[in-house]
């Protein structure tokens, strides 16, 4: 059985033997002093490595007591106050000590980087001790992640820096021999128990030395060199019940194996036997192999078979262990096979029992989420139904609208044919309802649909103001431009909206005004998913004079008309409408109109 040493991780074992790791604290490798806590703060205006030096020894106290949340604060701390400075020395010390923090904690890699980065600062020639005490900690670590390789490197380099003869340099030559020991380098782990010893000695660390001895007790065996290997071991015993400190069990163990293969068999049953007394878990299954092999040996067959059977049972218990913590009962009692199967039988009831309980409660959290689900299902399917049904209803009264226009745009044009045949003026008559026809077509031809094409619009439109030149003897004129961005899909707008403004800035407007004009621009807007319709007229506007005048025209019955159309076609659509009316121009007569309306560009 080998015994390890220590510098901040237990070192992991390769192979199935007995390990006594004796700590060495983390103070050895980056502190040395008396430890009080923070520092105080009277020395935050003394010199800065007074400052520096206090904050490292508070930061290692805090860690020696594994108050690990105190001790990062330190070197947090520390770690920046030194590179403001420029301090190199306690700049690689703060990263070493930032990184024994973060490997107890387990984060390996972030440990792994900090160590590195105080190496940086650290140089081999002017701080060869605390370059070793970052190897100490390298070595740890690896040791921890079972890179035994890169263990034994960064030891054997810590070794070759710490010359001088101290704890530290005793502890690493320890650590060293068990992990020589450990990979089968048996002369490599002699060799420096060998040098070890004297150090102990030296040093007056007796438990250091006890270990030493069992591991060296271990080696010789393993040579077979039985002498030499019951007296390393009867030292190591010695040395150990004086201190009355440690397990002694290693030791037991490795004096019986040495008096079991020297052929001693009762003095092997005795060591095993104080062993036994001690051992538990794994332990314990170990000393009862070497009890069952001495057994054999002595050909006590029966009692061979007991030790088996014990250690069969042992074995079973350890491996049935449940989750509730009952490591220690299983192991230290054993139980009689009835006893033994009651225990599994109320283990796999439990186990079945939650299961059942994990069951229901996946069943019961699947059945929420379900109603939880149709729930949401059902509550928009009663909000899309209510949106649709808002949005036929805003259609069927656009379409009414649209119908109640038709006859009015229709009853205004047959009143005019109606004048021209008063005044029998035949001739204009004919070419008034030639246009009219055309005109009348396309308005019946769009009176079933929601929307137009701008081309059609346009032309109607253009129609429309040429009836109303014939109607009102040329006394206007009119001019309709386009500039609209290239696209290959035509432009639709709603239907017959734009109509009505046209009506209104001839008959409201142009209409008896010398020199009268209407003009009509309809560009794209820079998105290119809105247009601008500007309707302009140079007539009577909208004076203070005529307001009340032009309150009533404008509440005539197809401008009344277009306002709810467009407050429908917003309510229902998310692109809206924008309408604004103001004077063309400032003259005290005819200041004239101009509508802007915004219209979204739809589709067909």
């Amino acid at each position: 059985m080998n015994e390890y040493l220590y510098t901040l991780n237990q070192f992991i074992h390769i192979r199935r033997s007995f390990f006594v790791f004796l700590p060495v604290l983390f103070s050895l490798t980056v502190y040395a002093g008396p430890f009080s806590g923070f520092p105080p703060a009277g020395l935050q205006n003394s010199d800065n490595s007074h400052v520096l030096d206090s904050l490292f020894r508070s930061g290692a106290g805090f860690m020696q007591q594994r108050e690990l949340d105190s001790a990062k604060q330190c070197y947090t701390k520390g770690l920046s106050m030194a590179r403001n400075t420029g301090d190199s020395l306690y700049t690689g010390r703060f990263y070493n000590g930032l990184g024994s923090v973060l490997q107890v904690r387990k984060e390996y890699d972030k440990a792994l980087d900090h160590y590195h980065k105080g190496l940086e600062y650290l140089d081999k020639n002017s701080y060869p001790s605390d370059v070793g005490k970052v190897y100490v900690n390298l070595g740890a670590l690896y040791a921890g992640l079972e890179d035994f390789d890169k263990a034994e490197k960064y030891l054997e380099s810590a070794l070759d820096i710490l010359d001088e003869e101290n704890v530290l340099r005793l502890h690493v030559m320890g650590n060293l021999s068990a992990l020589y020991l450990d990979r089968g380098k048996h002369d490599a782990s002699r060799e420096m128990i060998l040098k070890a010893i004297p150090l102990a000695e030296k040093l007056r660390q007796e438990y250091v030395r006890a270990v030493l001895y069992t591991n060296l007790s271990n080696i010789y065996t393993e040579k077979e060199q039985w002498e030499k290997a019951v007296s390393a071991g009867e030292l190591a015993l010695r040395i150990k019940d004086s201190l009355s400190a440690g397990s002694p069990v290693a030791a037991y163990n490795n004096l019986g194996r040495a008096y079991e293969m020297s052929g001693r068999y009762t003095r092997a049953n005795v060591y095993y036997g104080k062993a036994l007394e001690q051992a538990t878990g794994e332990d314990r299954a170990l000393v009862l192999q070497n009890l069952k092999s001495v057994a054999k040996k002595q050909k006590d067959f029966p009692a061979a078979l007991g030790y088996a059977e014990e250690r069969d049972k042992l074995k079973d218990s350890l491996q049935k262990l449940d989750h509730r913590g009952k490591v220690a009962e299983l192991t230290e009692k054993y139980e009689s096979e009835q006893k033994q199967a009651r225990i599994d039988f109320l283990q796999a009831e439990s186990r079945l029992q939650e299961k059942l309980i994990d069951r229901q409660r996946v069943l019961a959290g699947i059945s929420l989420a379900l109603l939880l689900l149709f729930i949401v299902l059902v509550y928009i399917g009663i909000k899309q139904t209510r949106t649709r049904q808002a949005l036929e209803k805003s259609r069927m009264r656009q379409r009414f609208l649209l119908t109640q226009l038709n006859p009015h745009f229709i009853f205004n044009a047959l009143q005019t044919v109606q004048n021209f045949i008063y005044k029998n003026e035949t001739e204009t008559s004919a070419e008034y309802l030639g246009s009219f026809g055309r005109l009348i077509r396309a308005v019946l031809e769009s009176s079933d649909k929601e929307t137009i094409s701008l081309e059609e619009e346009v032309e109607m439109m253009r129609n429309f103001l040429h009836l109303q030149q014939l109607n009102y003897d040329h006394s206007f004129t009119f001019e309709i431009t386009t500039d609209l961005a290239e696209k290959d899909d035509p432009c639709y707008i709603p239907v017959m909206l734009l109509q009505p403004f046209v009506e209104n800035a001839v008959i409201h407007g142009v209409k008896d005004v010398p020199g009268g004009e209407i003009r009509i621009n309809i560009k794209s807007m820079e998105a290119g998913d809105m247009l601008q319709v500007e309707i302009s007229d140079n007539g009577r506007g909208m004076n203070s004079e005529q307001k009340q005048r032009a309150d009533v025209l404008h509440r005539s019955m197809g401008m009344e008309i277009v306002n709810k159309r467009i407050r429908e076609f917003n309510r229902a659509g998310e692109k809206k409408i924008r309408l604004e009316i103001y004077p063309y121009r400032e003259h005290p007569d005819f200041p004239g109109t101009r509508v802007v309306l915004y219209l979204p560009v739809l589709g067909e």
